[in-house]
């Protein structure tokens, strides 16, 4: 082995070393274990017990294997106890046990825990069926509700959203609150981002909207000591000397990546960062502390200070900035290696990489266990174990030999100049390369993107990170008492984020920067890592380059070859067709899964955001492995049934998309972005009436029902394609929003016997609920609605006929799958398929 190779491996080598290391594998293993197989805290605290009492046992015999072994079962059984208690256990008073996903009325009094984030409205969307405005938020801590004329105790921690803009509240400030009061949604579609599980993790189990300012009245702070208060002003201070010294275009850009407060950027400005994997510039993390930190030090070594106080001075203030900054696991993993460094700089030590970087993980689990499921804290952790473990490799020292460095002194100035300035950006992009490479696996299987095009930009973009960074904290200090300086500061951090913004935005229209994919499956993510971990924990088993290099191939071949899921119950191997009604709140998207393999999405929107419903859509495609759909069908021209379909077309392969003849007899701004996406996309849109057949499947038939070619008289939903698919003898009506004219032509047909029906128009009374469930005498009615809409009238018309009636707002996501001509209906609920 290499001296090069020898160093690296003497990093991880000796557990004995590394001790932390061993401690925080077994914190992170109590915590799994509880988070996938819980037990009561009783029994943690029982299993604790004894692993102590053994260890001191089998201590006191001298048997120190067996001392450390049961020492390490102590601790994960303290890990498992303490993620049990924050992850399952709340006050009975908690307010979030009440809460509901449908909104009910609440009084209540709660302390403010931050002051007031303005949220601007977003930038008008005709694909946006509801038009949101300006809104602000802030995170309280509740102390008392009301119940009926008196006021009773409560608890909890509850997120309120306000529809304008708050002033006259503090952080500290005593409110009384009259709003509504919400659940966090669960997934309710397979591989959706779960904001339920995401704001229980931070012990937050409620929202609460409240229309207008005037709902919130504050009787000020309880007490003047409030360092919370004063922390939001210096954050209020802070944003208001960025828009004084900074252009207004990029003031918000400056507060998302010197402050971490990115309400002010809109979703084109954040998604341009994402698609390209520069999303961490602005996300604060450990490369801003670093950057901070190095700057200091730099700063500490001039002789300005002495040194122990230069150091107390560094560490003093990456902890106020840590602070500032809201504490985030990056930030705080990058503070305590900043910490550790300032300590061994002191104490003229060399710190152990991983030793330190267990140690920073060890202190975030005790903050938040429930960080350790968080993909930003794991991308943040395996960063730094990527460079620590590769660091040998990825280190261009200069020759020390005599006659190398003579020969290099020698040569002309530009060559020198040239190769100072190229090693660093050498190790730049050999950092960078290595950081991407471990990290895609999860990116992949978390973002479903890939994005080569990072590779080049974070190679050569910390030039002007840096410079908006030092510039920027140049403003803050600066601001309030030289202007003409903080003034100077403001224009190159202005400019370096202009460049940067600039570079991106270019960076996501080059055509392959970036690829959206399916990703792999859980389980070949957690081999993956397996076996990376025990390269570097074992160096001595590792195998030979060749064999190493054969191995990732062949895994991921076995990656590509997987089947398209795991999350769908399988049977036999029998040919199948599969329709899956997705939860889409008031809208509507259906996924048709041919025997064939092949493909076809009816309908794809949502009355709320479009971006939303592109990903419930994307991530229930993804989850299955679909990279390409064979077909598209647009029931009609209401934008809550298809404006999700020009994301799609981004992320997706779309061979085609039908719509109906009337479908762009109207123009609208709507249909005129369906219209260009389609151009965009290259993908035909063709037009298909009753009468016609759609032959995606020749052991299935699809027959369109509705509408004329000619269309009928009445609104565009009257005008929605009705398909009935057909597959060994069973059949399933699509129906769209379709109501009367449309629905009277419909059902003058002879009755049509069907097993599974989309209520029409979301379950509308409007859609003549009595007539059509006698003219279709359904098994089971799957009724495409959100949350608050009452369907009372639909529920009762289909139970008449003897029919069960599913609605995706309480069952989530429906799955119908025929299989030797019987049905198997299955519902979603955040923990799979039953």
């Amino acid at each position: 082995m290499s001296d090069r190779g020898s160093a690296a491996g003497s990093a991880v080598r000796a557990p004995r070393q590394h001790p932390l290391v061993v401690l925080a594998i077994a914190v992170c293993t109590g915590i799994l274990i509880d988070r996938h197989l819980p037990l009561e805290l009783a029994w943690w605290w029982v299993v604790t017990a004894l692993a102590l009492l053994v260890w001191l046992i089998v201590g006191r015999r001298g048997w120190h294997v067996a001392a450390s072994w049961t020492l390490v079962l102590a601790v994960a059984a303290i890990g498992g106890a303490w993620h049990h208690w924050s992850w399952n256990l709340f006050q009975p008073d908690e307010l979030g046990l009440a809460a509901r996903e449908a909104a009910q009325p609440v009084a209540l009094r709660a302390t403010a825990l931050e002051n007031p984030r303005l949220v601007p409205a977003p930038v008008p969307d005709p694909l946006r069926t509801i038009a949101r405005g300006k809104e602000s938020r802030f995170k309280v801590h509740v102390t008392a509700v009301r119940n009926r004329d008196r006021w009773q105790s409560a608890s909890g921690r509850a997120q309120v959203f306000v529809d304008e803009a708050v002033d006259g509240i503090q952080a500290g400030d005593e409110l009384t609150i009259f709003a509504h009061l919400l659940a966090p949604r669960p997934a309710l579609n397979p591989r959706e981002f779960d904001a339920a599980l995401h704001q229980r993790a931070d012990r937050t189990l409620c929202r609460v909207y409240a229309n207008c300012s005037a709902c919130i009245t504050s009787a000020g702070p309880d007490s003047w000591w409030q360092p919370r208060r004063w922390l939001g002003r210096v954050r209020s201070n802070c944003q208001e000397q960025l828009w004084q010294n900074l252009s207004h275009q990029r003031s918000g850009l400056a507060a998302a990546v010197l402050l971490g407060a990115r309400e002010q950027l809109d979703r084109d400005r954040v998604d341009a960062f994402f698609v390209t994997g520069t999303i961490h510039l602005f996300a604060i993390s450990g490369l801003h502390v670093g950057i901070l930190a190095l700057g200091l030090f730099r700063v500490a070594r001039s002789g300005l200070l002495p040194r122990s106080t230069a150091l107390l001075a560094v560490a003093l203030t990456v902890i106020l900035y840590a602070i500032l900054t809201d504490a985030r696991p990056p930030v705080i993993r990058a503070t305590i290696l900043v910490l550790v460094s300032c300590t061994a700089m002191f104490l003229r030590q060399r710190p152990l990489a991983f030793n330190s970087l267990a140690a920073s993980g060890i202190i975030v689990l005790l903050l938040n266990p429930a960080d350790l499921f968080r993909t930003g804290a794991l991308l943040s952790f395996l960063a730094v174990a990527t460079l620590s473990w590769c660091s040998p490799w990825l280190t261009i020292s200069p020759s020390h030999d005599p006659l190398e460095r003579l020969i290099a002194r020698a040569r002309p100035w530009p060559w020198r100049a040239a190769r100072e300035i190229g090693r660093p950006l050498g190790q730049a992009a050999l950092a960078t390369t290595a950081i991407w490479l471990v990290a895609l696996p999860i990116v992949m299987y978390r973002f479903h993107l890939v994005s080569p095009v990072a590779l080049l930009l974070n190679a050569f973009l910390w030039v002007p990170m840096m410079l908006a960074l030092y510039a920027g904290f140049g403003v803050l200090l600066l601001g309030g008492w030289l202007a003409p300086l903080a003034r100077v500061c403001g224009w190159v951090c202005d400019s370096s984020l202009y460049v940067l913004e600039w570079s991106v935005q270019l960076a996501r229209d080059i055509p392959g920067g970036h690829h959206w994919v399916a990703g792999p499956a859980w389980w070949w993510v957690v081999v993956f890592y397996t076996a990376l971990a025990a390269a570097a924990v074992f160096p001595q088993f590792r195998p030979r380059p060749r064999w190493v290099v054969l191995a990732a191939t062949v895994w991921v071949g076995v990656w590509l070859a997987m089947p398209t899921s795991i999350d769908i119950p399988v049977g036999d191997e029998s040919p199948e067709l599969a329709c899956t009604f997705l939860f889409m709140g008031h809208g509507s998207a259906v996924v048709i899964e041919l025997p064939n393999g092949k493909r076809v999405l009816y309908d794809a929107g949502t009355i709320g955001s479009p971006v939303s419903g592109t990903r419930s859509i994307a991530s229930f495609l993804w989850s299955r492995g679909v990279r390409r759909l064979d077909a598209v069908v647009v029931s009609h021209a209401d934008v809550d049934h298809y404006n999700a379909l020009p994301g799609l077309l981004r992320q997706f392969d779309v061979d085609r998309v039908y719509i109906s003849p009337v479908m762009f007899r109207e123009r609208s701004a709507a249909l005129d972005v369906l219209r260009s996406s389609l151009d965009a996309a290259s993908v035909r849109a063709e037009q298909i009436c009753s009468n016609s057949q759609l032959t995606w499947d020749e052991n299935v038939r699809i027959e369109v029902l509705h509408p004329p070619p000619e269309g009928v008289i009445g609104s565009d939903n009257a005008n929605s394609i009705v398909l009935a698919v057909e597959y060994e003898g069973v059949r399933l009506l699509l129906t769209g929003d379709l109501e009367t004219t449309g629905l009277d032509r419909v059902v003058a047909r002879q009755p049509l016997s069907c097993d599974i029906v989309m209520a029409p128009h979301h379950g509308s009374p409007h859609s003549d609920p009595k007539v059509f469930a006698r003219w279709t005498t359904p098994r089971w009615t799957v009724v495409s609605r959100g949350h608050g809409h009452e369907f009372a009238e639909v529920s009762a018309a289909y139970g008449n006929v003897g029919s069960r009636v599913l609605d995706t707002a309480q069952y989530g996501a429906i799955r119908a799958t025929v299989r030797d001509g019987d049905v198997d209906v299955l519902s979603w609920r955040r923990d799979g398929w039953r």
